[in-house]
């Protein structure tokens, strides 16, 4: 695998739409939740402890299947992440990211295969979430399963140190400070939780829920989610 192909998939400019969803950070602000630096490095390792608890555990799964069931697995494993979103705006949000994120990769490596993704969510009447997306097409291209969950997760962090910037809780130099040192924390986690499959994802930040359930409820806001 080039190399270069995951700096491109790394790149901000990747439109997959990722710029349009706060996931919760802009309600939780909004609510008064995040009102120090200090608070704000403690919300985004919470953050980075939800994305390896509920959602890597799934992209795990995306590489396990049986291939004389892939079939019948893939069906199961995106109809359970459908399931396990249960507020509107981030399954909104993940749909949205899903479909965008399979035409973007396979822009990326040329690969037809990419495309027949999409053809299955379709055929199959299933929502095309991104992070069963993301796992399936990465295992599609043969990208080790490790570079994928790291990939994953810098992604999932630096949205959310983007959004933060852009609702004026700092400046950019300090967001890369902080992208850094929770990237280093982020990386225990995916060994701690590295055993961690679809059946046993769950989420531990009872008040992101909160926040990214109420933000439909902002007057004015930025973000969609």
């Amino acid at each position: 695998m080039d190399q270069m192909l995951l700096f491109q998939l790394a790149d901000a400019l990747l439109p997959t739409g990722g710029y349009a969803f706060s996931s919760g950070l802009e309600a939780t602000a909004r609510l008064g939740l995040i009102r120090d630096d200090i608070q704000m490095e403690k919300y985004l390792q919470d953050y980075a402890r939800e994305v390896c608890t509920a959602e890597i555990p799934f992209i795990h799964d995306c590489y396990c299947l049986p291939e004389p069931l892939l079939t019948e697995a893939k069906i199961k494993l995106v109809n359970q992440l459908d399931a396990f979103l249960t507020i509107p705006s981030i399954r909104h949000a993940s749909t949205v990211q899903g479909r965008n994120w399979l035409l973007a990769a396979q822009e990326v490596f040329q690969d037809g295969a990419i495309g027949h993704i999409d053809l299955f969510h379709r055929k199959h009447g299933l929502s095309c979430h991104y992070t069963t997306s993301f796992g399936f097409s990465m295992r599609t291209t043969s990208i080790p399963l490790r570079s994928t969950c790291g990939l994953y997760l810098y992604l999932a962090l630096r949205d959310q140190v983007s959004v933060a910037v852009r609702l004026g809780l700092f400046g950019p130099q300090y967001g890369t400070g902080l992208l850094s040192r929770t990237l280093h924390t982020g990386r225990k986690m995916l060994k701690t939780y590295a055993y961690l499959g679809a059946n046993e994802a769950h989420r531990c930040g009872p008040l992101m829920e909160i926040s990214q359930a109420w933000h439909p409820n902002i007057y004015s806001k930025l973000f969609q989610s």
